[in-house]
């Protein structure tokens, strides 16, 4: 009976171990474009984003003495449509995003169609030593694909934005590591968002395209 007690206790203990060396979740918080819109387009937009980027999370791992083994998940797909979509928001006056490319159908119900895919996409996160303490630097590299498409799918307008962010700091603690990673990626999304919106919003051909509509 002892012997069985005992098993349950390291057994116990062993979940709880297991259960705290899981991979720290990397807290995204929404970015926005930058600049001034005074005027958006009056147009009804379909956005889609790609599978591949509505299910992203990236692990990153660090290596070396401090926080050796550590893990942290980016949810890289919040991060991404919260930046395109706030970037298209900011120059269309109604902008809904759609699960699937809509079909000859339900493409009428639209002025445009809008669909983003993930082009580039490259990470680090690196830990230096100091004389006194330690120093962690993230870095990601980030481009999309943008297509702009009339109600019958003809093309209109191609853009592929790109961005790297990179944050840096001391650091005492493995929490503070998930956080710069956090800082480094926010950075890149929210250079991501502006582009968008300033390429879009300037762009000649998305222009007359909206004059167009309203002939």
């Amino acid at each position: 009976m002892r012997s069985f007690k005992f098993f349950m206790f390291i057994s116990v203990v062993l979940i709880l171990f297991i259960a705290g060396c899981g991979p720290t979740q990397v807290i995204i918080r929404p970015q926005h474009p930058s600049g001034n819109y005074p005027e958006k387009f009056d147009a009804k937009i379909a956005l889609n984003f790609d599978e591949e980027i509505t299910t992203y999370i990236e692990r990153l791992h660090t290596t070396g003495d401090f926080c050796a083994g550590n893990s942290y998940d980016v949810p890289v797909y919040s991060g991404i449509t919260d930046a395109v979509t706030s970037a298209l928001r900011a120059i269309f006056s109604d902008v809904s995003i759609v699960d699937k490319i809509p079909d000859s159908t339900e493409s009428k119900k639209y002025d445009a169609i809008i669909t983003v895919k993930l082009g580039d996409f490259d990470d680090d996160v690196e830990i230096t030593a100091l004389t006194y303490g330690q120093k962690a630097k993230a870095t990601f590299q980030v481009s999309l694909n943008l297509e702009m498409f009339d109600s019958e799918m003809n093309s209109i307008f191609s853009y592929t934005p790109h961005a790297t962010g990179i944050k840096s700091d001391r650091i005492t603690s493995c929490k503070q590591i998930g956080e710069i990673i956090g800082f480094a990626f926010e950075k890149t999304i929210a250079q991501i968002s502006t582009d968008i919106a300033q390429s879009f919003y300037n762009s000649r051909q998305v222009a007359d395209f909206m004059d167009g509509l309203h002939q």
